[in-house]
């Protein structure tokens, strides 16, 4: 500590932006407390990263507007462009992840969706990997594209490449996608498989669409209906003839999920669907055991932010956020700034 405050007295803009990075994170300035380190300043970052992105260090311009985003997005709207702007005209990577997101999702800076596909793909390029995630989501959408239509075969593609390198939204979305047959041929197996693989890294919804999926089954003849914002909802319980499962049902999968969905959304509308499935899943099985008390549900959706902050995993660094939406096997549509996830 005492080291990079000399370097900082001397001029050294790196050690002063690490003074400030350190100042800026609990869990870094609490170990420095503990160990005969200096008080916390609540401004001293604020104002640190300020005189920095003055002087252009690009990684002081992009934390300074992460800042201005959570301060007040609307007053620093412009400012905030500017300097991440700024940063990415010195190659950071985050720098036009974030740009590209904040042109995506239009809830900070004003949309433009050229704007956001050119930022994003500069930052593949430099292997960000929720930037594949996201420009799945803008092909998954029509964002940007002819009339607005959805591209369901780049999307996927898209998310299958972000789901290789550890995404955990983009898994949840190819169980999604391989579920309902978009972009690529229905596999049920292939849906299990990617929501277990988003299950293991924490996410709550892949482990809630298991249980459902466990609890209700499946039928080759099962009836799709295609709604509006392009999803599909599956009624599991429509039979035609004889043809066997092409799901079977297991209770006791299922309440396991079920349990894993309440544990990994504790505190949300996940916990309160569970309970309820328990409370169904008591009554199908008949078994005693299983409690069935019932959550009454909020009737407005709960954020669970999948962020550095309040997140679903509880470890990530990525920017993507998840909200409840409605009935379906839907996607997780977007990161950080609200966007939204569907569950059955």
């Amino acid at each position: 500590m005492e080291l990079y405050q000399y370097a900082r007295k001397m001029g050294d803009n790196d050690a002063a932006f690490s003074l400030a990075s350190i100042n800026d994170s609990p869990e870094l300035h609490n170990h420095l407390i503990s160990s005969g380190g200096v008080e916390k300043d609540p401004e001293y970052s604020k104002k640190e990263l300020y005189a920095l992105s003055k002087k252009g260090h690009p990684y002081a311009q992009l934390n300074y507007a992460t800042i201005l985003i959570k301060e007040d997005p609307v007053k620093y709207k412009a400012q905030i462009e500017e300097l991440l702007t700024l940063a990415c005209k010195y190659g950071l990577a985050r720098a036009h992840l974030k740009l590209g997101e904040l042109y995506k999702n239009g809830k900070v800076l004003d949309k433009n969706f050229e704007l956001a596909k050119k930022h994003l793909e500069l930052a593949v390029s430099k292997d960000m990997h929720e930037a594949i995630f996201l420009l799945g989501d803008m092909y998954s959408k029509g964002e940007g594209l002819v009339n607005n239509q959805p591209d369901y075969a780049q999307a996927f593609e898209h998310f299958k490449d972000a789901a290789s390198k550890g995404v955990v939204e983009a898994q949840y979305n190819l169980g999604v996608y391989y579920l309902n047959g978009f972009g690529v041929e229905k596999n049920v197996d292939l849906a299990v498989e990617y929501w277990e693989m988003a299950s293991m890294q924490g996410f709550p919804l892949a482990a809630l669409n298991l249980a459902k999926l466990y609890m209700e089954g499946l039928q080759a003849d099962s009836e799709s209906k295609a709604n509006p914002d392009g999803t599909t909802t599956i009624n599991p319980s429509k039979r035609i003839g004889f043809k066997a499962p092409l799901f079977e049902k297991d209770y006791v999968k299922a309440k396991n999920y079920i349990y894993a969905a309440k544990s990994l959304g504790k505190g949300t509308f996940i916990e309160q669907d569970a309970n309820n499935l328990l409370q169904k899943l008591a009554v199908r099985s008949g078994d005693s055991k299983i409690p069935t008390e019932r959550i009454a549900r909020a009737g407005t959706a709960t954020d669970i932010n999948a962020n550095a902050n309040v997140n679903t995993k509880g470890n990530t660094n990525s920017s993507i956020s998840a909200t409840r939406a409605s009935k379906g096997y839907k996607v997780v549509e977007k990161k950080s700034s609200g966007g939204k996830c569907s569950v059955m």
